[in-house]
């Protein structure tokens, strides 16, 4: 795994999606922002670094380190 797209489904659940490669990081991305879910934060285990960080990325920051920095049995 590469990529890691942190996500708020429409019922205000968070949500991860794992992809392997820009391509598929890039067509899930796409995938939950058209079904009408927020994308909180894109994180780049290779660079290890945010991608993209939503507006509210500091609002979010409990769940972002928990699901993203913190469990590494996905990093």
């Amino acid at each position: 795994m590469m990529y890691r797209i942190l996500f708020q489904d429409v019922a205000g659940d968070f949500q991860i999606v794992d992809a392997d490669s820009p391509l598929r990081m890039e067509r899930a991305a796409f995938d939950i922002a058209s079904s009408a879910n927020s994308i909180i934060c894109i994180y780049d285990y290779l660079h290890k670094k945010p991608l993209f960080k939503c507006s509210s990325y500091e609002k979010y920051w409990k769940a972002i380190n928990e699901l993203v920095y913190e469990n590494k049995k996905f990093a």
